[in-house]
């Protein structure tokens, strides 16, 4: 039960750090006008408001403290060795340090020094901007205080166990 909470908790953070990676990089693109990495060095100078999403998100995606990530997958390490599965919660927390690598190497182009294609980049319209600090908002207060949606995340647990019972009990007579 634990663990069906942990993954239903871990999707819909996933769900919110993911969406807010792909809103920034949108934004991004569309102020850049690119979606070449190499060509993107330094725009987060030009976008800091829009560039602070990915960062969180890829603190989230990573597992840091303070972010969704961590409490989702805090929960799910906890409940694979809580089932005798050590090994799972191992493999996690490798995936997570090596996805962590690849996150950093790309904040580190977005806020490095700027190539000059991109000296009249700036800031994305207001809506963009907006719903990417909302979001950004989101990842960081679910990280911080998560009780509400560990609740309703233990409610669809719940739901999905006595279903699946119901549906058993149904077939077996």
């Amino acid at each position: 039960a634990t663990g069906l909470q942990a993954l239903t908790l871990h999707v819909f953070t996933h769900s919110m750090m993911k969406g807010l990676a792909f809103l920034a990089a949108g934004s991004i693109v569309h102020e850049s006008g690119t979606r070449n990495i190499d060509e993107l060095k330094g725009i987060g100078r030009f976008m800091p408001l829009t560039t602070l999403g990915p960062f969180v998100s890829f603190m989230g995606l990573g597992g840091v403290p303070a972010t969704g990530g961590f409490i989702s997958k805090f929960m799910l390490f906890g409940s694979a060795i809580q089932a005798g599965m050590s090994w799972l919660a191992v493999l996690g927390v490798l995936n997570s340090a090596l996805s962590m690598g690849y996150y950093l190497r790309v904040i580190k182009t977005l806020i490095s020094d700027p190539v000059d294609s991109l000296l009249d980049t700036k800031e994305a319209p207001f809506m963009m901007v907006g719903i990417t600090l909302v979001m950004t908002l989101i990842v960081v207060v679910l990280g911080l205080y998560p009780e509400p949606v560990v609740k309703l995340a233990e409610l669809a647990a719940d739901s999905l166990f006595d279903g699946f019972n119901s549906y058993i009990g149904a077939i077996l007579g």
